[in-house]
């Protein structure tokens, strides 16, 4: 006999319920069903109470159990306890308004949700869809495949990541939220902080309002953010954006690639850089300094100065002390000049006085006694007298030489000396400007990358959207300052209510990673 195939719906729930109405039709329910099974909260178990009578709600369907007179059940070896509704092959509901769709779903919490297969929902108001999903936190949501949302309030839309490669799941493989009001999206994701977030691959948010986003990165410290590909944020406060970048101390930050910030509101910024000292900002490290370029001048005290403001400072500072040094040794050496003058003229008197009464003595005591000799004398008197005006021209004009070649010498040495002091300053900061402007140009260069992939990732969602199908790939490719990127992004529509996203781009050594979930109702 031809029998013609049903068309099957691409909506699951719709046909979950036409399977139920079907068997409600076609299968009147019967007396000898599987005994009652009631929740124990103490030990979170399904107890067996033969009992109760199996019979007691609405039913349709084969060897479905209702153990309560608001209870319904339809499809296949379902259980049914309280108000709760079980549909499809051996579902377990036992809370009050609490509901069960698929196949070995599990809701006991009051109010709560278990759609799909093996999923389990216990929390009040609690919700687990899709694959062996647990929800067990009060408010609590589990989407996807293995997801735990343990914490009260907490979300998780899980995926699976082979960590170790070897093609079986492992602990840790697929996402949990279980701190309060804690979010993880991914694979390998875990929140397990108060109001935590994890999204991505393999990212952990650790502590209370951490935020770990995209591909394993970690955020420990309270209120700490890490962002991009294996970034750390230890400390309280800190934040580590790009990749390999690690924020050790309480309000530290890392930005760029494989940079440490290990004091008290330190900042490290680019490429390997270390800041290593309570609340400075490192570009570089200790052997790899670099530059900071584009500096523009400093107009506040506490404002950097560029090489620009430095040399004119320079050139003002050297001028004032070339002045000042001309003014000191102009001085020493006039003192100098007419201390010596003085002493020699002092000198000369003295001798001059002690010539003069000596020759007088002698001439008058030869003047008494012979006047030949009288006169002999005073032509020796004369002639003594000569020769000391000569004596005195010569100490004068060595007393001035000295005191000039003693200045010139020191005018000298404090110039080689001033010259040679700013030669050594000029150099480092000529070196402090090189490395600047390394350094800037590396930062310019990641800011385009980012700017690049920024717009592929646009580009490939906008070409995406409105477009039928289950399946859409979008590709899209970005441009800034010169750096090109490329983004590719996948979206699964699990129901006519429901999608999935992932998508990547890449643009010379950066990459990045997202991914989203959307649900209508």
């Amino acid at each position: 006999m031809y029998i013609r195939k049903p068309r099957i719906s691409r909506c699951p729930v719709l046909s979950l319920l036409a399977l139920a109405l079907a068997s409600s039709v076609a299968l009147p329910a019967l007396a000898a069903d599987p005994a009652c099974l009631v929740w124990d909260p103490a030990t979170q178990s399904w107890v067996a109470n033969p009992a109760l009578d199996t019979n007691q709600g609405t039913e349709s369907g084969v060897e479905n159990t209702t153990c309560s007179a608001s209870a319904t059940t339809s499809g296949y070896q379902n259980n049914a306890s309280g108000s709760g509704n079980a549909y499809g092959w051996r579902n377990f509901v036992a809370g009050t308004g609490s509901s069960a769709f698929g196949s070995s779903n599990s809701a006991s919490g009051p109010f709560s949700n278990a759609f799909g297969y093996l999923n389990i929902a216990t929390g009040t108001a609690s919700n687990a869809f899709g694959y062996k999903n647990d929800a067990s936190g009060n408010m609590g949501s589990a989407f996807g495949y293995m997801g735990e949302a343990s914490g009260t309030g907490s979300i998780v839309l899980s995926g699976w990541y082979d960590l170790n490669g070897d093609g079986v799941w492992n602990p840790g493989e697929t996402s949990t939220a279980s701190g309060a009001g804690s979010v993880a999206v991914g694979a390998a994701v875990s929140a397990s902080g108060e109001a935590a977030s994890a999204v991505g691959v393999g990212s952990k948010a650790s502590a209370d309002y951490g935020t770990a986003i995209g591909g394993f990165n970690t955020a420990n410290g309270m209120l700490s953010s890490a962002v991009g590909y294996t970034n750390t944020a230890n400390g309280w406060g800190s934040s580590a954006f790009g990749a390999f970048n690690v924020a050790n101390a309480q309000y530290s930050s890392a930005f760029g690639y494989a940079s440490h910030a290990d004091n008290i509101g330190s900042t490290a910024i680019g490429y390997m850089a270390v800041a290593d000292r309570d609340y400075a900002v490192a570009v570089g490290r200790t052997g790899g300094e670099q530059q900071i370029i584009h500096l523009a001048d400093g107009t506040q005290a506490t404002d950097a100065v560029n090489l620009r403001q430095l040399q004119a400072g320079n050139a003002s500072a050297l001028a004032a002390a070339n002045a000042y040094t001309d003014a000191k040794v102009a001085s020493a050496a006039g003192t100098a000049a007419d201390v010596a003058l003085d002493a020699a003229k002092s000198y000369a008197d003295a001798g001059d006085a002690a010539t003069l009464a000596s020759a007088n003595a002698y001439t008058d005591a030869q003047v008494a006694s012979v006047a030949g000799a009288a006169l002999g004398g005073a032509k020796d008197y004369t002639d003594v007298r000569e020769d000391m005006a000569a004596g005195d021209a010569a100490t004068l004009a060595t007393s001035k030489s000295y005191t000039d070649t003693s200045a010139t010498q020191t005018l000298a040495s404090s110039r080689t000396y001033t010259d040679q002091k700013f030669a050594a300053w000029n150099d480092q900061f000529t070196q402090f400007r090189s490395d600047l402007d390394r350094r800037l140009g590396h930062m310019d260069a990641r800011i385009d990358r980012l700017g690049a992939m920024g717009g592929a990732m646009a580009a490939a969602a906008l070409n995406t959207a409105g477009l039928p199908g289950q399946n859409r790939v979008g590709v899209g490719v970005g441009m800034q300052g010169g750096r090109s990127a490329l983004a590719v992004g996948y979206q699964r529509i699990v129901a006519p209510n429901a999608s999935v996203s992932l998508s990547g781009a890449f643009s010379g050594s950066e990459r990045g990673v997202s991914a989203g979930a959307g649900f209508s109702w």
